[in-house]
């Protein structure tokens, strides 16, 4: 098992039951793409549905996910990123205004 917290922002935060922080203990390996799907089972159809394009099942356009603060499409393996024990993974949903 390896330990990774998760750090919810805005909409994605209320999807998660309004947590700050989430410690999740997860088998190792576990990639960044499994983590996620880990997640959509544990919050459910609304977390799910703001993260994956429910057409593609790819992360959606413009979501700023970062694994110890790099954003993940310019990580090697990109959602394919093996996560390691102490990761931080942020989820940051689209900014609006203008």
């Amino acid at each position: 098992m390896i330990a990774i917290k998760i750090k919810p922002f805005m909409g994605i935060r209320k999807a998660m039951d309004n947590a700050e922080e989430i410690d999740l203990d997860i088998e190792d390996p576990v990639t960044l793409k499994e983590m996620l799907n880990k997640l959509s089972r544990k919050y459910g159809d609304n977390f799910r549905k703001l993260i994956f394009d429910e057409t593609t099942d790819q992360i959606k356009d413009h979501y700023n996910i970062l694994v110890n603060g790099r954003q993940y499409q310019h990580l090697p393996e990109q959602l394919d990123t093996r996560l390691n024990d102490g990761d931080i993974v942020s989820l940051f949903p689209p900014a609006g205004g203008g």
